[in-house]
């Protein structure tokens, strides 16, 4: 599927050209946003999905089907999220989001599309 640009007038049909301008015929050009992910998914992949992240994978799995997420994320509600919290406000101070907070401050165009009301969620 064909994913939508955030600004569809960004999007111009050499951008939709992709790689070298080739397209495929009976086809949609793919934007160049779809395109970097694929190619970073070539070029990371095997560096991020390996046996390690698989066995992290498979333990959360488990963790669900056994029941231990599910008793964890209740035992954390009911003592009023402490862990959840303080992840919260860890990742808050963290600098990609300071900065990400200053940059989004400069585009008044984002505050007046607000999805979220960050001041109840």
């Amino acid at each position: 599927a064909l994913l939508a640009p955030a600004n569809p007038f960004l999007f111009t049909l050499a951008d939709g050209l992709g790689v070298g301008g080739a397209i495929i015929p009976g086809t949609v050009p793919a934007p160049p946003f779809v395109l970097n992910a694929e190619y970073g998914e070539y070029v990371t992949g095997q560096k991020v999905i390996n046996e390690e992240s698989r066995y992290a994978m498979r333990e959360c799995l488990a963790n669900i089907q056994n029941g231990s997420y599910a008793k964890r994320f209740i035992l954390e509600g009911q003592a009023n999220y402490p862990e959840m919290t303080a992840w919260r406000r860890n990742n808050a101070a963290h600098q990609i989001e300071v900065v990400g907070g200053q940059l989004r401050a400069m585009m008044p165009w984002i505050a007046k599309n607000k999805l979220v009301d960050q001041s109840k969620n």
